[in-house]
């Protein structure tokens, strides 16, 4: 063999040792890291058994049960905060609120709130969620100020917090979302206005005609606040912008207010494609039978969306809307009758 060949051949065994010894490694570092996780795995659950009847002796009501959960090794405030929230998930009422305290007396809630004044972005997030889940109303003012963190995760965090704990005094600084954050997506927003229930409708009403008025309006038709009825038939018929009067037919729909009725037919021609459809679909939901013949009407849109949810409507109004349906099924060949034939097929209804 040349010197060449040779030299090759050398650096090929080296290269394949080399490759054989990094798989062994990693074989061996994952070996580790699982013994590791399953001794980690171990330790919390012989802490949270160290745990288990001290907490049953809190939700079950025994004095001075509190006093058995006060952590005793390093890692144990996180074992015992953990089991808190996880038993705090589906309780309200005065359970939640006893398990709430004593996380107070524990020092937890302490702990969570040092993190989230001054933690990194990840943690002060953790540290929301949690103060959302531990329940006390001393987190409140930290949450509310959060809500303008410089970390859009950090204020999405806070919002859950917020909604979960319900506390009146936050309700504006979350409904100020609605219009203001553009990082922040609707629904945490939302869910958590949601939950606070009719509580929330003064301030929403109060939103309907300001910069984030379209995702008030939705949130008071899902309300069912009949106050709001004015205000969204307001929109749907002069608002400039279309997404509000889309927004605003939703909200209709949501409500069922039958004195939408006459604002949603306007809208089926509206210029914006969105906006018909929305008020096609508001009809069927409202249930006005003097709906039928612009729905009928509506079969005909140059928009897909508006043709079905009109058709679904007729559907929705009995047997008025049947017969529009019925009648546009026997007529011209052409896409409204193609339309009406497949709904009253798919309803299992005679043509």
């Amino acid at each position: 063999m040349s010197a060449g060949g040779a030299a090759t051949l050398s650096w090929l065994l080296a290269a394949v040792w080399l490759s054989a010894a990094a798989a062994l490694g990693l074989l061996a570092a994952l070996i580790a890291l699982r013994a590791a996780r399953a001794a980690f795995d171990g330790w919390r659950g012989r802490r949270r058994a160290a745990f288990a009847s001290a907490l049953d002796g809190l939700i079950t009501g025994r004095p001075d049960a509190a006093r058995g959960l006060h952590p005793r090794l390093w890692g144990d405030a996180g074992v015992v905060e953990e089991m808190l929230t996880q038993a705090a998930l589906p309780l309200t009422g005065p359970l939640r609120a006893d398990i709430a305290r004593a996380a107070q007396d524990l020092g937890l809630v302490e702990r969570r709130l040092r993190q989230l004044r001054a933690g990194p972005a990840h943690a002060r997030a953790q540290a929301a969620e949690r103060l959302g889940l531990l329940g006390s109303s001393s987190a409140v003012e930290p949450l509310k100020a959060a809500l303008s963190d410089s970390n859009a995760e950090v204020r999405r965090a806070a919002v859950r917090a917020l909604g979960r704990l319900r506390d009146p005094s936050a309700l504006p600084a979350l409904a100020a979302l609605i219009g203001a954050d553009r990082e922040m997506p609707g629904e945490p927003v939302s869910q958590a206005l949601l939950g606070y229930g009719e509580a929330a409708a003064p301030v929403l009403l109060g939103l309907a005609r300001g910069p984030g008025r379209g995702r008030a309006l939705r949130l008071l038709g899902r309300l069912r606040i009949l106050a709001a009825a004015p205000l969204i038939a307001e929109a749907l018929a002069h608002d400039p912008d279309a997404a509000v009067r889309a927004d605003a037919a939703r909200a209709a729909a949501d409500l069922g207010h039958p004195d939408a009725a006459a604002r949603l037919r306007s809208a089926l021609s509206d210029e914006s494609a969105a906006v018909r459809a929305q008020a096609a679909r508001a009809l069927g939901a409202v249930g006005d039978p003097e709906s039928a013949p612009h729905l009928e009407a509506a079969l005909d849109d140059s928009d897909w969306w508006t043709r079905a949810y009109a058709a679904q409507a007729l559907t929705r109004l009995g047997e008025p809307g049947l017969e529009h349906l019925r009648r546009v099924a026997a007529g011209a060949d052409g896409p409204p009758r193609r339309l009406a034939r497949e709904m009253l097929d798919a309803l299992g209804l005679p043509r």
